[in-house]
Order: C-alpha cells, then structure tokens, then sequence
C-alpha cells in the first residue's frame, strides 16, 4: 500500500471516528432518555467506533485495499442506517443497515485471509 493511499484511509478513519464521537454525544444529551432514537444512536456510535478502531488496525497489522472497503462500506451503511431511523429518516433505510452488517463481516474475514496469507500476525 503507497503513502497516499494510507493516508486516505487514516483520513476515512479520523472522520469516521470524529462522527461517531458526535453521534454518541447527540444521542446522549439531545434526545430523551430511554428513547428509541437514543438506543440507535449508542448502537450505531459504538459500532462506528469499534470499525473505526478496526480500519486503522488492519491498516497496521494487514494493509488491504479490499479489507479498507469492506469496513468503510460497513462505516458508511450500518450506523448511517441506524443515525437516519434515529432521526427520523424513511423506515426503508433500516435495510441499508444489513448490507453494512455484511461488509463488516466481509472486512473482518479479509483481515483474516490477508494474515494468513503474510503469515505476520
């Protein structure tokens, strides 16, 4: 993997990170306790965070251009699902958040795949 192209992933990372600080931060202090809209702002934050932790990881450990995709994909669609139902976004976005649900798995198994290929982990 070349310089600039770890240097967008750490980007997508940094910004992913910062938008899951403040979904978390919206969701505990700017909706009513208890809510639905809360439980899918945590849920879609947490997330977030630990794919985002994840990214910059496999970055370190595995460099994949695949592994990068399949987690931003992920980043993109299962907590900016969750973020739009929260905000009460189209009931159709719920089914967005699966396809996001796949591609973290698809990352995580990549991971798996890239270090078995290295043998470095």
């Amino acid at each position: 993997m070349i310089a600039s192209e770890r240097t967008a992933w750490c980007t997508v990372a940094a910004v992913s990170g910062a938008i899951a600080v403040a979904a978390g931060a919206f969701g505990a202090h700017a909706v009513p306790a208890g809510s639905k809209a809360q439980q899918l702002l945590t849920t879609g934050a947490t997330w977030q965070l630990l794919h985002t932790v994840a990214l910059l990881a496999s970055l370190a450990l595995v460099p994949s251009r695949a592994v990068g995709i399949c987690f931003t994909v992920g980043l993109v669609a299962f907590p900016g699902a969750l973020y739009a139902l929260a905000l009460q976004g189209p009931s159709w976005l719920g089914a967005v958040a699966p396809v996001g649900g796949l591609a973290f798995l698809a990352g995580w198994l990549l991971v798996a795949v890239a270090a078995w290929r290295s043998r470095g982990i």
